[in-house]
């Protein structure tokens, strides 16, 4: 499959991201197994393996929509300096752009009001590409 994918990805998330309502979240994630080696043993917690994903809120008039961040912040995906440069130019805001009062998590953000629902699926969809998530990779689509 192809690009079509992410067409059809981006139609049903921009759908979605329209019908969002007070307080509303949205998480589209990639379906990633546990590798053996990160299975639960005797003494010791499995720790999930890292997964790409996007995520989406409603509150106070705006769509904040976060991507995976960096582990070098504190993140949980490992994110070269080529692809962070390449999702700031998308229009993702690293935690180091933006005030202090909203660096309490480690994702990168954006915040737009729910006319530009359309692009910020754009962006979500372009981010899963630029991270490296296949076309037709299985998405999982959370709403809590």
């Amino acid at each position: 499959m192809s690009q079509d994918r992410w067409a059809q990805t981006f139609e049903r998330l921009a759908a979605r991201l329209s019908t969002l309502t007070g307080y509303d979240t949205l998480v589209l994630r990639e379906v990633v197994d546990t590798p053996p080696d990160q299975r639960r043993s005797l003494f010791r917690r499995a720790r999930p393996a890292p997964f790409r994903y996007v995520q989406f809120r409603l509150a106070s008039g705006l769509i904040t929509g976060e991507c995976v961040g960096a582990s070098s912040w504190g993140g949980s995906y490992d994110i070269d300096e080529q692809t962070d440069r390449r999702l700031r130019e998308l229009g993702w805001a690293a935690p180091d752009e933006r005030p202090q009062a909203l660096r309490d998590s480690p994702n990168y953000r954006v915040d737009v009001p729910p006319a530009e629902s359309p692009r910020l699926a754009r962006m979500a969809v372009d981010a899963l590409d630029v991270l490296g998530v296949a076309p037709d990779a299985e998405l999982a689509w959370d709403e809590p």
